[in-house]
């Protein structure tokens, strides 16, 4: 043995306060190697124990709220590479933890979206961001395609160096779904909408101006004094049904 001696415990002040000390205790030799004499140091170290408390708690409550997010969330180390995934990530995803921190971030990610990650990586790594969010593709276990919102926020320490990035993703791919379908049935809408334009209101147009046509050549032989309104009644319908024309194309472009 070495002879030495450590303990921590607690005391009780007269005043009732609660101290923690830190006991040393060694031996002394003397020129023959023996001991002659013992030398100890009781420390308070109740403020070291309380910010290790703190620490702890603090670890706690981020584990709790890492685990429990309703959110996919994962820490990555300034390489880019996972150093730890909660349980909505992998269920996304499909994987468990341990796969993920063997496979890495870009192969779990649409090759083209690959690049503009990585850039707004870099960015927070070399500090010219702090955070960022963007919208990337995900392939799945089972090789589907996933959508997802994707927000980055960098941890510093007080030097300013990165410790790591906090990573969070939604999926939204049921959103982008209903997005979709949204501006085909408006795509389809507006070329319901062109159609009718030329076919019912284009050709109703038409027939009024060619009516109105008529009428002008009627009075220009008849009524010669009427022959300008109608040939202004002619020209407004012509006008008309040019523009009509114009709309429905732009609704429904053949």
């Amino acid at each position: 043995t070495t002879g030495r001696y450590e303990e921590i415990y607690r005391i009780v002040r007269p005043d009732g306060l609660i101290r923690w000390i830190q006991d040393r205790a060694f031996p002394i030799l003397n020129e023959r190697g023996e001991i002659y004499r013992i030398a100890g140091i009781a420390e308070d170290i109740t403020a070291w124990k309380a910010t290790e408390e703190s620490l702890r708690a603090s670890e706690e409550r981020f584990r709790s709220l890492f685990e429990a997010a309703p959110v996919g969330i994962a820490l990555l180390g300034a390489d880019g590479h996972y150093l730890r995934i909660n349980r909505v990530y992998c269920e996304m995803l499909g994987y468990s933890e341990v796969e993920l921190l063997r496979l890495g971030t870009q192969r779990v990610t649409h090759p083209e979206d690959v690049a503009p990650g990585q850039q707004y990586y870099r960015e927070l790594v070399e500090g010219k961001r702090d955070q960022y969010a963007h919208e990337k593709r995900l392939l799945t276990r089972d090789s589907r395609l996933i959508h997802a919102l994707s927000a980055s926020s960098a941890v510093r320490d007080r030097s300013g160096q990165l410790r790591y990035i906090v990573s969070m993703l939604l999926d939204i791919t049921d959103r982008k779904r209903l997005q979709n379908e949204v501006l085909e049935i408006s795509s389809l809408e507006r070329r319901r909408i062109g159609h009718d334009l030329h076919d019912g209101l284009g050709q109703y147009l038409s027939g009024i101006a060619f009516k109105a046509k008529c009428l002008e050549e009627a009075l220009h032989a008849d009524a010669p004094a009427s022959e300008p309104a109608a040939t202004e009644l002619v020209r407004l319908l012509n006008n008309a049904v040019s523009q009509a024309r114009t709309v429905a194309r732009g609704l429904d472009p053949v």
